[in-house]
């Protein structure tokens, strides 16, 4: 017998060997080279079988599925850990593209020339959401959106009077720069409520609370930065200056909700960009431009809208019980 045999398509060989220690060595052109683990006869090994990897990178994949997963089989044994270490993409086209085979590639500069292709797909799909200070709102503030929802869970620093700030800035402790901070940004929220409101429409949706939750002092206040909730005698102040706003501005309309629709968030929605603000600490606000996303977020103020609307004069009814 030979020490080195050439097998048949089967891969079938076979020795008969004296007691000791011995492997076998497998070799093929195009194939790296592999050996078996080192076997002591006696007794006899059956089935030593050594699966060769191509040098020829590529392999080609069948791809299908089954209960909900999806299955890779490869035309050729692969090390995986090498493949993923250079990064693998997914290269979908051709012929055999109906046949649901694809090819894995890890040439560097095909996978440079992928990577540049879907970055430029990034570039030009635009930003889905960006996270800002508390303060930006980005183009719900500009002239060009006139109309505006509103859904939070309290009364609004834009609406509330300045009385009704201080005095709550006082119990805080409140030295005399936060207080002009606070003025300042109210200001400025009001300054959009308006512009709004003149324009086009603005809809406030506020859950109004019951006499307990007032007495109690569990009604929260709308001032970034403290943890302050309303006396019933602030509160009616701030009724009276929504009451006043609604005179003063037509297209401002208040609408109560029976309770919150959501804790420490409130939304900003028009039809061409969404803000979704974290009403406590950390004070950040979410801003989205995305149509699919502002329709969806479009859709649900105005079923709430729908739901909850209320003549004016039902409105004024209902928040002077207040005063």
């Amino acid at each position: 017998q030979q020490s080195r045999q050439i097998t048949g398509a089967s891969g079938y060989y076979e020795w008969y060997v004296p007691a000791g220690f011995w492997k076998v060595t497998y070799a093929k052109e195009g194939y790296i080279p592999a050996e078996s683990q080192v076997m002591k006869v006696a007794p006899q090994w059956l089935d030593v079988h050594q699966n060769l990897l191509a040098l020829d990178n590529r392999s080609e994949a069948a791809l299908s599925s089954a209960e909900g997963s999806v299955i890779l089989s490869f035309t050729k044994p692969v090390i995986l850990d090498d493949i993923l270490a250079g990064g693998l993409t997914l290269a979908i086209g051709g012929a055999e593209a109906e046949k649901g085979l694809y090819r894995f590639d890890t040439d560097p500069a095909l996978l440079g020339a992928h990577e540049a292709f879907y970055g430029e797909l990034l570039n030009r799909s635009g930003e889905l959401a960006g996270v800002h200070g508390s303060e930006n709102v980005g183009r719900l503030g500009e002239e060009d959106i006139t109309s505006l929802s509103v859904i939070t869970n309290t009364l609004s620093l834009a609406t509330m009077p300045e009385t009704v700030i201080l005095s709550a800035l006082e119990r805080a402790g409140a030295d005399e720069a936060e207080k002009a901070r606070v003025i300042g940004l109210k200001e400025k929220r009001l300054s959009v409520l308006e512009s709004k409101a003149k324009k086009g429409f603005l809809h406030e949706f506020v859950p109004t609370p019951g006499d307990e939750e007032l007495f109690e002092g569990r009604v929260p206040m709308d001032i970034p930065g403290f943890s302050l909730a309303y006396t019933p005698s602030e509160y009616a102040e701030h009724i009276r200056g929504i009451l006043a706003i609604s005179e003063r501005c037509a297209g401002y309309r208040f609408c109560a909700l029976p309770e919150e629709a959501f804790e420490d968030i409130r939304l900003l929605i028009s039809d061409r960009a969404v803000a979704v603000e974290r009403l406590r600490a950390p004070y950040v606000t979410i801003l989205l431009e995305q149509p699919d996303l502002c329709r969806a977020f479009t859709a649900y103020a105005e079923r709430i809208r729908e739901k909850y609307k209320q003549d004016r004069l039902t409105t004024k009814a209902m928040l002077e019980r207040y005063l």
